[in-house]
């Protein structure tokens, strides 16, 4: 069975995001299965992930990332230490207030 995904990735640092690119496309050479994969990868911190602004490969404008999972994403998922590095409380409220924000009824954070 083949399912289809859009995929979105963000991080603070370039240097990650780059790192990202490359490791996906070693991951393409390397492996047949991975070929189709398709990642949009932004730099961003997530306390203005929902000011990100997507465009997919069929050219549909999306306003910002809100008017995309709304319609494509069931899942927000947050690793490598992008919560813990807010030191702050207030600026991990407003990173956890965006990313609530962007979450349907029935849609899951991990974090």
């Amino acid at each position: 069975r083949e399912y289809k995904y859009d995929i979105c990735a963000s991080d603070i640092s370039d240097i990650a995001i780059e790192t990202a690119r490359n490791n996906l496309l070693k991951l393409k050479n390397e492996d047949n299965r991975y070929r189709d994969v398709e990642i949009d990868f932004r730099v961003s911190d997530i306390r203005l992930i929902s000011q990100l602004n997507f465009n997919n490969d069929n050219d549909n404008s999306f306003d910002n990332v809100k008017d995309i999972l709304k319609t494509h994403f069931d899942v927000i998922l947050s690793f490598d230490n992008s919560l813990p590095h807010l030191l702050d409380k207030s600026d991990l409220e407003i990173a956890l207030k965006e990313v609530y924000d962007l979450l349907e009824n029935g849609s899951i954070f991990v974090g």
